[in-house]
């Protein structure tokens, strides 16, 4: 980080904001009152001009939003609407006529979906009706995708999903009731991948996207359906391939049938990004980021907010200091973003709130610093402790972890491993190990932090660390990954512990409350603040205040 003083919707896959939701309908019914009397509600209908009309199939996206009309009234989704501009499942959509007879549009979750007066269009009868539940998944924390399809009623279906954010793993995994054991999952899973060891694929088309189906050994069935290229994530994969599928191809066809697969507009699209500028308004200061983890953060923190669309009040109506952020690409299109008091406004024109805890870290994001917690695994202890040779001093059941999230390992190629009796900390770093501060007395390692305050291109780590030998006390320290060197700071805290945040571009260090809450786990509540650390003629300082 260098320091100087423009709405469309398109089909993809998978996994959208919010909650879960499965709404069981009837696709056909041959009801002579305008209710049903069991738990089931009836197909999705609406009554334009005196005339019902029932759903076609899978929506499609029109740039085109004009309507001829809009649904003023619902009545429970078990009831025939009886009125003019009336629906069994909601109000104020918009809907439009077609050159099709019998045929309208309706426009829901920004795409169109047909809607017909002819039953029999929805390939049922009403001496046969099937019973079919609508899964809508939106996942409990964000994610940019959504999945929507139809299941019958004698089917089974669970929900998983990770609590990342972004989520990472997510499917809705389906089966027979009257079947045990395996099932079809439907979902999105991050880097997914195949062995080729008995593998042919097909390339087919499934609702309009082009896939993958996988089947392995010459199963009966396929084994997996992947979508292509930049989507390889949105997967189905067969887990009963060698058990019940084979006997119910022509359902697990039909259901596939249904599957919609959708994806919003990122805030920042994907594409190589070169540079990123941000500027404060009115004060006017400028930052410039060209370096690739700066740039990889920025973009990960914007496409990973929670958004609110659902606005009662023009953001751009208060007055205050707001920041511009240009995302340059490198084919030389840029994307302007604007963020002001917990508000952005996308390129669209679009303004969105930002829940208060992300919003929190947008000055850590831009300050070019990123903070860590403890979080133990046991990744790469095994390589530690051949690395290390000797090992160090421990007391009974000394259990070690590495307690670095797995995220900042990858990034930038470093581990910390803490043992969680005697605390003592090491890093890991190029297959070389270096102690971090000491431990006897207290709780050794207890905050971190990721910057580049020197501006020599290659990041420092800090940490803090409190021992007691006679007098309880923390210090600051850190690891210059340039130079392959721990520093530690004169400074000493005595009676208190310490740990980081980020206020004004600046890493700060404060007193805290830390309470340990086993294998090398800490609770860190922050309290006053103690000092600063910061560049002063090309050294790294602490400035205690």
């Amino acid at each position: 980080m260098n320091k100087k003083m423009d709405k469309k919707s398109t089909n993809l896959l998978f996994l959208v904001v919010l909650s879960l939701t499965g709404i069981i309908y009837m696709t056909g019914c041959g009801a002579v009152s305008n209710k049903k009397e069991d738990n089931y509600a009836l197909t999705p209908m609406v009554m334009i001009d005196g005339k019902l009309y029932y759903p076609l199939g899978r929506g499609y996206v029109d740039e085109n939003h004009d309507f001829d009309g809009t649904i003023k009234s619902t009545v429970d989704s078990n009831e025939i609407p009886t009125e003019n501009e009336q629906s069994n499942f909601g109000s104020e959509y918009g809907y439009r006529y077609t050159e099709k007879s019998g045929v309208i549009e309706i426009f829901m979750s920004d795409k169109w979906y047909e809607y017909s007066t002819n039953e029999a269009d929805m390939s049922v009868t009403n001496e046969h009706p099937v019973e079919k539940q609508r899964i809508e998944l939106k996942p409990s924390v964000f994610s940019y995708y959504s999945i929507v399809l139809m299941l019958p009623a004698d089917w089974d279906y669970e929900i998983q999903q990770t609590d990342d954010v972004p989520i990472s793993n997510m499917s809705i995994n389906i089966k027979p009731k009257k079947e045990e054991g395996q099932y079809i999952s439907i979902g999105y899973s991050k880097n997914f991948g195949v062995c080729g060891t008995g593998l042919s694929q097909e390339e087919i088309d499934l609702n309009g996207h082009p896939v993958w189906k996988g089947t392995y050994d010459n199963y009966p069935l396929w084994n997996f359906i992947v979508l292509k290229d930049e989507n390889s994530d949105c997967v189905i994969i067969n887990h009963a391939a060698d058990t019940w599928s084979k006997n119910y191809e022509k359902e697990i066809d039909e259901i596939l049938s249904t599957v919609e697969f959708n994806i919003k507009d990122k805030l920042v699209p994907d594409g190589e990004i070169v540079n990123i500028s941000a500027c404060t308004r009115p004060e006017s200061i400028e930052y410039t980021y060209d370096d690739c983890i700066d740039i990889q953060n920025i973009r990960e923190y914007f496409n990973s907010l929670d958004l609110d669309g659902n606005l009662s009040e023009n953001p751009g109506d208060r007055n205050g200091m707001s920041w511009a952020l240009t995302f340059k690409y490198a084919d030389n299109h840029e994307v302007t973003l604007y963020y002001f008091d917990e508000y952005i406004l996308n390129a669209e024109g679009q303004w969105f709130r930002v829940k208060h805890e992300q919003a929190e870290k947008f000055d850590e994001i831009l300050s070019g610093i990123e903070l860590f917690k403890i979080t133990p695994s046991k990744n790469k202890v095994e390589d530690f402790e051949r690395n290390i040779g000797e090992m160090p001093y421990t007391v009974d059941g000394d259990e070690c972890y590495n307690i670095v999230p797995q995220d900042i390992s990858e990034k930038y190629g470093f581990d910390i491993f803490k043992f969680d009796k005697s605390y003592a900390g090491y890093l890991m770093y190029n297959d070389k190990i270096y102690s971090l501060g000491s431990s006897f007395g207290g709780y050794g390692l207890t905050a971190f932090a990721v910057a580049d305050l020197n501006k020599d291109g290659m990041r420092e780590i800090y940490f803090t660390f409190s021992c007691g030998s006679g007098i309880y006390r923390s210090q600051i320290g850190y690891f210059d990954m340039a130079t392959e060197e721990v520093k530690i700071f004169d400074y000493s805290n005595e009676d208190n512990d310490m740990s980081f945040y980020v206020d004004s571009g600046k890493l700060q260090v404060c007193n805290a409350r830390v309470t340990p809450m086993g294998s090398t786990l800490l609770k860190i509540v922050n309290l006053k603040k103690v000092g600063e650390i910061v560049l002063d003629d090309g050294e790294i300082k602490f400035n205690a205040r």
